[in-house]
């Protein structure tokens, strides 16, 4: 199968639905005497659920690392990193991001999240790192065939690695 008709369609779906949305838009507008606030809000409103939509918040990754790990960060952390695709029209997609953790709970793991021999250390991960000749703590899972995540964590400089791939 060519790709063209599935991005022509796309094309065409999303052209129809801004349409829509904008005459909608327009309609509520000339209403009186609320109509331009209320086209403004759900103009604001959109583009948010958009945004966010396509470059995730941080609670995202936090959600996440829970969902997959079972595991949610106490005390303090901050996201130094992240990265995502958008889901495709099969759902495939991943997401990856770093955390500088005052301390991980390892007995809060999933039963299904287990111990991993063989550490790499993740590209996007190394600027974070001030050495990690020390010891390195890997966890992962994979989950029916199409689902595979990975937790690697580098205790010597508090930095927490977490990416979840479904493909």
């Amino acid at each position: 199968m060519e790709l063209i008709p599935y991005i022509g369609l796309g094309l065409i779906v999303l052209i129809i639905s801004l349409a829509i949305f904008i005459g909608i838009l327009i309609l509520v507008w000339k209403k009186a005497p609320f109509g331009k606030y209320v086209s403004a809000l759900l103009l604001v409103g959109s583009v948010f659920v958009v945004v966010t939509a396509i470059w995730p918040m941080n609670s995202f990754y936090l959600d996440e690392l829970q969902d997959n790990a079972g595991s949610r960060l106490s005390g303090g952390y901050e996201v130094l990193a992240k990265s995502s695709s958008y889901p495709d029209m099969h759902g495939d997609y991943y997401s990856e991001a770093i955390f500088r953790v005052a301390e991980l709970d390892i007995s809060s793991l999933s039963s299904d999240v287990l111990p991993i021999e063989r550490c790499t250390v993740p590209r996007i991960a190394e600027p974070y790192l001030t050495s990690y000749k020390g010891a390195i703590k890997c966890w992962g899972t994979s989950r029916n065939t199409d689902e595979w995540f990975r937790l690697t964590y580098f205790p010597d400089s508090g930095i927490l690695y977490y990416r979840f791939d479904q493909t």
